[in-house]
């Protein structure tokens, strides 16, 4: 049977790839630089271990929605890949603080990946044709700057996903997005709106301290994209809510 992915899972991986070798490339030459001076000035020092989800007590269902089980793997694979963002800034989840937090982050993923199967079983009826898929593909290897297929599956592989994972993975984020805008209006924002956001800033701007702040026209563009999309995430909020409120949903973890 075809393992059923959840949404953005092929996407998610992929994203992680990236950024680990980003990451590689930029420290390799610096590591190389330092490695003796940090050895000799802290020989006693060790390298701190990377994050990894103790998955012992985590059951192999960690959530049933409307019938559909929600697999370990993904929910695992998920908080791993919250977490490794997390690691870059420096917070140690095996302290207190960060054991905490990663609570706080299993409790988040799980959230998520049932809004997620709630939209993605919600919107099965919309269609979505290759072409757009097509479009969305070429966009994003072009934003990743990945520059064949090629590249493309091995990037996928080192993650257990095959290309037709990430197609599948771009098919159900057309079709959930299709399926809120075909049940809510099209976001508008006012200019008071935008002033009002953009006065806010600056507000911040000038108590951080900063020399030079860009000027309403340079930011409005910006601004007015990003109070639409806050205003789109409402709307996907209150549609979520909707159907949580008309589901079966059971938790395991």
């Amino acid at each position: 049977m075809k393992k059923k992915l959840g949404l953005g899972m092929a996407a998610i991986a992929l994203a992680v790839t990236l950024a680990a070798c980003g990451d590689n490339e930029e420290t390799e030459v610096e590591t190389d630089e330092t490695e003796t001076e940090e050895t000799a000035e802290h020989p006693e020092t060790e390298a701190p271990s990377e994050f990894s989800l103790d998955t012992e007590d985590i059951p192999e269902v960690v959530a049933t929605v409307n019938g559909e089980d929600i697999e370990r793997d993904d929910y695992v694979r998920a908080v791993e890949s919250q977490a490794m963002m997390y690691t870059q800034f420096g917070i140690d989840f095996n302290d207190e603080e960060g054991q905490a937090m990663l609570e706080e982050v299993k409790d988040g993923v799980l959230q998520g990946l049932i809004e997620d199967r709630l939209l993605i079983q919600a919107s099965e009826d919309v269609e979505v044709t290759d072409e757009e898929i097509d479009q969305e593909l070429e966009m994003a290897m072009a934003q990743s700057q990945i520059e064949s297929q090629e590249q493309l599956e091995e990037l996928l592989a080192e993650q257990g996903f095959t290309v037709e994972d990430l197609r599948e993975d771009f098919e159900k984020q057309l079709r959930v997005q299709k399926f809120i805008e075909e049940q809510t209006e099209a976001p508008e924002v006012s200019e008071e709106e935008i002033q009002s956001a953009y006065d806010q800033q600056v507000e911040m701007a000038e108590q951080s301290g900063a020399e030079e702040i860009p000027s309403f026209e340079e930011q409005r563009d910006s601004i007015e994209a990003e109070l639409i999309q806050e205003a789109r995430m409402a709307q996907r909020d209150q549609i979520v809510s909707k159907l949580q409120e008309q589901s079966d949903i059971e938790t395991n973890v």
